[in-house]
């Protein structure tokens, strides 16, 4: 298996809803395509940018960074694999892709924040060495479940 990691083109728009459809909880193609816009909203920003991890030149997972300079971090803003592609290192090589730009912006983490219950997320993070570093509670708005902070430390 070889994965290649690319920057998003707008041919990976129906991939991506696809994807977001799947992943995150959405009721359907409609509501995943708004997502994907908002996503494309947030790249317009200069400090951030969408990566595509494709096999046989197909997308099948997604990483929004977005660069914090005065923090030196590169939060990881959305991560998301097709269920499909799960658990066969996709994830895993995005990582490296996000590690490879805070070695060369000189940064000194990268963050990303995942529900309290989300066990395959959390695994993944101790996975590719990340800590937990806060639980954050209520962290998407009143009412909404508890997230952790996980960073990992740049060497």
């Amino acid at each position: 298996m070889k994965i290649d990691i690319r920057p998003f083109q707008q041919s990976d728009y129906e991939l991506y809803a696809e994807t977001l459809r799947l992943t995150l909880p959405c009721d359907d193609i409609e509501e995943a395509k708004k997502n994907v816009d908002i996503a494309m909203n947030r790249i317009k920003n200069k400090n951030r940018e969408l990566w595509v991890a494709e096999e046989n030149s197909t997308a099948i997972g997604f990483m929004l960074l977005e660069f914090e300079p005065k923090s030196h971090n590169i939060e990881i803003d959305w991560f998301d694999v097709h269920p499909d592609h799960q658990r066969i290192g996709v994830g895993t090589v995005l990582v490296k892709k996000a590690e490879e730009r805070a070695r060369n912006l000189g940064y000194k983490t990268i963050s990303l924040h995942t529900a309290v219950s989300n066990r395959k997320m959390r695994s993944f993070g101790r996975k590719n060495e990340f800590n937990e570093e806060s639980r954050l509670p209520e962290f998407w708005g009143e009412s909404t479940e508890d997230a952790y902070l996980l960073v990992k430390k740049i060497v």
